[in-house]
């Protein structure tokens, strides 16, 4: 689509914040990875005898893209930012080009003039995009440009970080310890992508000790202790290695 149907009067809404949150944002160590979540504060909770207990804010996932931050100012006329351009760009493995020409049928319509009588004003509702002419990408002969791609290769990109953040929740598991006992172990044997052989050992009785910090954000320059996770005997422990353990059963080879 090259243009938009104007919206009406009563199609338009002011952006408003939900109610009892706001937007915060997580950076990443690569440039330009800002990721955003909704942070909604809790009511405190009120114990038997009276005493009320702060409960800490909950994070999850804040989908609104800019809309959902109050400092943007958003207009569907402008279209959304190009924030990953530069990403893409910098990898240098895509080439700009034209692309075809807009059709009256990408905006619905049959012919050139139908199109044209539709953007007159007060006959029709067609209103083009200021942005719609923007650069395409695409791949140079010979090269694939998928995520996919970067991973086997063992490149991180920019994406992959702003979705393992995402996906954390802006957390970061640091591990204190573990332990399993040798009989609860069960191994398998497979090829990493490399054909190297490996070696992957699980136990569903182990005990850890996990803490969970939030990531630096805006406004807060340090690492936060959200929580630490403690368990004795009832963990489910994984780890793999090149070399096999001696004594411990493969299940699979």
């Amino acid at each position: 689509m090259s243009a938009v149907i104007k919206p009406t009067q009563s199609e338009i809404s002011e952006n408003s914040s939900l109610p009892n949150s706001r937007r915060v944002y997580s950076d990443g160590q690569l440039p330009g990875v800002r990721v955003p979540f909704r942070e909604i504060t809790q009511s405190p909770s009120r114990n038997f005898d009276g005493t009320l207990v702060a409960n800490p804010p909950v994070r999850v996932y804040d989908t609104s893209g800019p809309w959902g931050d109050p400092s943007q100012r958003c207009d569907v006329r402008e279209g959304l930012p190009q924030l990953r351009r530069e990403w893409i760009v910098s990898r240098g493995d895509v080439d700009e080009y034209e692309g075809r020409e807009p059709m009256p049928i990408d905006d619905g319509y049959l012919t050139f003039e139908a199109a044209k009588r539709a953007r007159v004003k007060d006959v029709g509702r067609l209103e083009d995009f200021p942005t719609a002419r923007r650069t395409v990408l695409r791949a140079k002969p010979g090269l694939c440009v998928t995520q996919l791609h970067y991973a086997r290769r063992g490149n991180i990109t920019p994406e992959m970080e702003f979705i393992a953040i995402r996906e954390n929740l802006g957390r970061e598991a640091a591990w204190e310890a573990g332990d399993a006992p040798r009989d609860s172990l069960v191994g398998v044997t497979y090829h990493d992508p490399d054909g190297d052989r490996a070696y992957c050992y699980n136990s569903e009785v182990a005990s850890m000790r996990l803490k969970l910090w939030d990531r630096p954000s805006r406004g807060r320059s340090g690492w936060l202790l959200r929580e630490t996770l403690v368990a004795h005997g009832t963990a489910h422990f994984e780890y793999a290695q090149r070399a096999p353990v001696d004594g411990v059963e493969l299940l699979v080879r």
